[in-house]
């Protein structure tokens, strides 16, 4: 059995938070999600997908009122979502992300040790 000085249970954005930091701290870490991938719902449901919506609707209307702003030969009414495009673009965005930031790689090469898919508590107060 290994001894750790820090385990964090759950590899969402407060656990992958506090794993990078213990470490950058000189800590020996572990980061236990229940979940086959880390990320949790900020990167899968949430801040992400949420965002990259957001930003397609901004889009869009930029677009359909850019003449208020001297933007000239945008016809207003034929401006609209392809939906195909912009769930490409979120999964695009999650998957940068998770390469970038979450990867159990990623945390490996910052000296973390990772395991997936195990569920963990506490046993004492």
């Amino acid at each position: 059995m290994s001894a750790y000085d820090v385990v964090v249970i759950g590899a969402g954005s407060g656990g992958l938070t506090a794993a990078k930091t213990a470490a950058r701290f000189g800590a020996k870490v572990l980061l236990v999600e229940k979940l086959p991938r880390m990320g949790g719902d900020c990167t899968w449901f949430g801040c992400v997908p949420s965002k990259a919506l957001i930003r397609c609707a901004r889009a869009v209307s930029e677009a359909k009122n850019g003449s208020r702003f001297g933007v000239a030969g945008v016809d207003p009414n034929a401006v609209s979502c392809n939906w195909p495009a912009v769930k490409q673009h979120i999964k695009n965005c999650q998957e940068l992300i998770y390469k970038q930031d979450d990867s159990p790689e990623v945390l490996r090469a910052l000296g973390i040790e990772v395991s997936l898919g195990l569920s963990a508590s506490f046993t004492e107060k």
